[in-house]
């Protein structure tokens, strides 16, 4: 089975959103205030995002990706329709050897942190040791 990194598998499960931005380079997404790259004045653009992360969201125009959207007025960090337990507390996960840990949390995180537990419940088999009464006759 062949595996999928977690940055691909983020980038499948963006949600879109078509907007036009302002002449000061800025565009409103869901109640939030964002700055993109002032070339793209007047032009619709493809705002590419994590429903669960409304702080990092991909510009992209014509084919193109250009440089995230930057948050001026961040009112809202989820999307409004992102169900969330006021009572559930975030547990922060150590990051794996050789990840920088942002700070940030993700569902693709938690989803690849649940999957290591469940392959620590797997016991680890091993190949059987060749036979060792198989070697030439000589010894050898």
């Amino acid at each position: 089975m062949k595996r999928v990194p977690i940055s691909e598998l983020t980038d499948i499960f963006l949600w879109e959103e078509n907007r036009k931005v302002d002449k000061t380079g800025c565009v409103h997404v869901f109640g939030n205030i964002y700055e993109v790259p002032c070339e793209l004045s007047g032009e619709k653009v493809k705002l590419r995002f994590d429903p669960f992360d409304l702080s990092v969201i991909q510009v992209w125009f014509d084919g193109k990706r250009f440089p995230d959207a930057i948050p001026l007025d961040l009112h809202r960090s989820v999307h409004k329709r992102v169900k969330t337990k006021p009572s559930e507390s975030i547990q922060e996960i150590e990051p794996s050897p050789g990840e920088v840990n942002t700070g940030e949390l993700s569902f693709f995180h938690l989803a690849e942190e649940k999957q290591r537990e469940g392959w620590k419940s797997i016991p680890l088999t091993f190949a059987p040791k060749p036979d060792e009464s198989r070697g030439d006759e000589d010894g050898n």
